[in-house]
């Protein structure tokens, strides 16, 4: 889950709620076998995140939803990085909740959305006045709602054109690299991953890894990538969602994380490639 699911659900464990995460597989998918054997009567709530913001791992939430079927569960889903990009259809998932926001299709920062079933219980985290149907105080970021809407309006008519777009941008990358000078690297969650996201695990026997300094080296070559999630970047700590996927901590620090878009270029991702040969000879032990 994003880190922002988690620190909600240590707030919750301090307001008297007990919470326990989910296993997941070495796909970085949940498990439901071992998802459903951890639902009991006492259980009120559950949240999936729809696509991994880290190895764009995909959940079957409409499988999810079909074990919460006939409990008193509410379903809630982090659809940020799916939200836009493919056909969301809320009652086919069977959720209760979900949340996007729009600087994941271009849309201005600072603005995002819940759906929320007719019924779902939501108490305001902002109190005041009776705005947005009282569920959170303030006078709204007008501009931001008008920007959300019309990047929705944008994505959903160029939503198979910028998929189609993408994917084959994702595809020569795969391609690319594996023809490459490129060695003793793994690509997390290859054949089952959102097309948006890729990501890359440099073996720790092999490479002096050290997340910090190759993403300086990419930045500064003009590459914009991650290590993990952009809300905890600078912490200097692994991913705590490439080391549940069974990675050591020394490969969790040599992962990196490439996000692409339509605005994307093939001679982009070629000169990505040519600067990873580069940054692999500055990190080979």
């Amino acid at each position: 889950e994003h880190i922002c699911v988690l620190e909600s659900f240590k707030e919750l464990s301090t307001l008297g709620f007990n919470s326990k995460n989910i296993d997941v597989t070495n796909e970085c998918i949940v498990d439901t076998n071992k998802l459903q054997m951890q639902i009991s009567s006492d259980t009120s709530l559950l949240s999936i995140i729809h696509v991994n913001n880290e190895t764009g791992s995909v959940n079957n939430i409409e499988a999810i939803s079909k074990l919460c079927s006939g409990k008193d569960i509410y379903l809630h889903t982090d659809a940020v990085q799916s939200f836009g990009k493919i056909d969301i259809d809320v009652k086919k998932m069977g959720i209760h909740s979900l949340s996007a926001s729009a600087h994941k299709l271009h849309g201005p920062k600072g603005i995002g959305l819940v759906f929320a079933k007719s019924g779902t219980p939501l108490s305001p985290m902002i109190l005041g006045g009776s705005q947005e149907r009282n569920r959170r105080g303030g006078t709204e970021f007008a501009a931001g709602i008008i920007g959300f809407a019309e990047a929705i309006r944008i994505a959903k008519k160029e939503m198979n054109d910028n998929f189609e777009t993408v994917s084959q941008l994702r595809e020569y990358f795969i391609n690319a690299i594996e023809q490459s000078s490129l060695q003793n690297y793994s690509i997390n969650c290859k054949d089952s991953s959102f097309h948006y996201i890729l990501s890359l695990t440099f073996d720790s026997n092999f490479y002096k890894n050290d997340s910090e300094a190759m993403l300086m080296f990419l930045d500064i070559n003009g590459i914009a990538a991650s290590n993990g999630a952009a809300c905890t970047s600078g912490t200097l700590k692994p991913s705590h969602v490439i080391m549940n996927m069974g990675k050591s901590k020394e490969d969790a620090m040599g992962t990196i994380r490439f996000s692409f878009s339509a605005y994307n270029t093939i001679e982009e991702v070629n000169y990505t490639i040519e600067t990873l040969e580069k940054m692999s000879r500055k990190f080979r032990k």
